[in-house]
């Protein structure tokens, strides 16, 4: 269980350690500081430690605030495009691949760390324009933040809420939009020690031969552009019989679990637009379940389309809406064989019968049901 804290604890800061990271290639004598999440999501308001040199960066995290030690650290090299994630009670480090992080969201880069202090409303209307997002965005003037110069900008659209840049390093130094809360506090310039950014010493690599795990078992994961990919009706799938417990929508992986053996008797139809609704989102019609699923870019999530499936044998009740990050229900000795930033249904309700999906994960929300016979 320790695992699937620390990688929840990843995914829900992934988006904040973007920003913090690209900070570091701004400023090459390197800088540390106090990060602050405060949005709802995350309950009690967290603050971690973040240090940047040159074009590396560490992220520690404290689940207890009297803690000397990090109960959690990731450490990411943007030139070599690599990020490894530490855990120091275990003494173990495992590779998750920069784009865990949203090292390859050019979005994010663009957002976090605009070309011009002084204009950074040109850069971010012309990557949402690129991507096919409505966006505005309007300068508001100068504004201290913790004793920091900062620049106010206003946005709207997909996202509305106002960001401050720092003008010395030319990072996100505050962030109100879209229900995220977020800032950097306690910002101290100077040269970082280089051991920061490294795996200390006696620490062992994750055997990733685990991955492999759930290959034969009722639960498996289908990859869009991998292992064990099904396509039907256009869209990526989970096989018949299966139904969607799990997603991890930027890399297009499903966790799907086994729910009927009958396949034969299996009925099937896409659900697209317009949809059907029920609690406020996109779901597949009453007593149906998500099969698969086609989303468009980024920006147009709203608007997707479910293969939504039933079978006779297979009774739903008890549907409910899952709270965010909920983690989908993956044998704990097989974590590793989730992505750190799936979503899904929780272990008392398995299978999803719709979703809502938000151009920030932690807004995407499912439906989900028990199989009551």
């Amino acid at each position: 269980m320790w695992m699937r804290n620390r990688l929840r604890w990843m995914q829900q800061t992934a988006l904040v350690f973007a920003m913090l990271a690209i900070g570091g290639l701004a400023h090459a004598q390197g800088f540390s500081a106090d990060w602050v999440d405060s949005s709802a999501r995350s309950g009690t308001p967290k603050r971690n430690r973040v240090f940047g040199q040159n074009d590396k960066m560490r992220l520690e995290t404290y689940d207890d605030p009297a803690s000397p030690e990090p109960s959690g650290i990731v450490l990411t090299d943007f030139a070599q495009q690599t990020a490894l994630v530490v855990f120091p009670a275990q003494r173990l480090y495992m590779d998750i691949g920069a784009s865990k992080v949203g090292f390859a969201n050019p979005m994010v880069w663009q957002l976090f760390r605009p070309d011009s202090v002084e204009d950074a409303c040109g850069g971010w209307l012309k990557i949402a324009a690129e991507h096919g997002t409505q966006m505005t965005c309007k300068k508001i003037g100068a504004e201290a933040i913790n004793g920091r110069s900062t620049a106010k900008y206003q946005i709207g659209g997909t996202q509305s809420g106002f960001l401050w840049v720092d003008q010395q390093l030319r990072i996100l130094l505050k962030m109100e939009a879209g229900g995220i809360h977020l800032e950097l506090k306690n910002v101290r310039e100077g040269l970082q020690s280089p051991n920061l950014f490294e795996i200390p010493a006696g620490y062992q690599r994750m055997d990733v031969a685990v991955k492999q795990a759930l290959a034969n078992r009722d639960i498996y994961l289908d990859e869009a552009s991998g292992r064990n990919h099904h396509e039907e009706s256009g869209m990526h799938a989970c096989k018949q019989g299966y139904a969607m417990l799990g997603v991890q929508i930027d890399d297009n992986v499903f966790l799907c679990r086994q729910v009927s053996n009958d396949t034969s008797s299996e009925e099937s139809k896409v659900d697209g637009d317009p949809a059907t609704l029920r609690n406020g989102m996109h779901a597949c019609p009453a007593g149906w379940y998500v099969r698969g699923l086609r989303a468009p870019s980024l920006f147009h999530r709203s608007k997707n389309w479910l293969l939504c499936s039933r079978t006779a044998s297979v009774a739903l009740g008890d549907e409910g809406k899952s709270e965010p990050w909920t983690s989908p229900s993956c044998p704990w000795k097989d974590i590793l064989s989730c992505p750190a930033d799936m979503q899904g249904c929780p272990n008392d309700r398995p299978v999803m019968t719709g979703m809502h999906l938000a151009l920030s994960q932690s807004n995407n929300a499912f439906l989900c049901a028990k199989i009551v016979q």
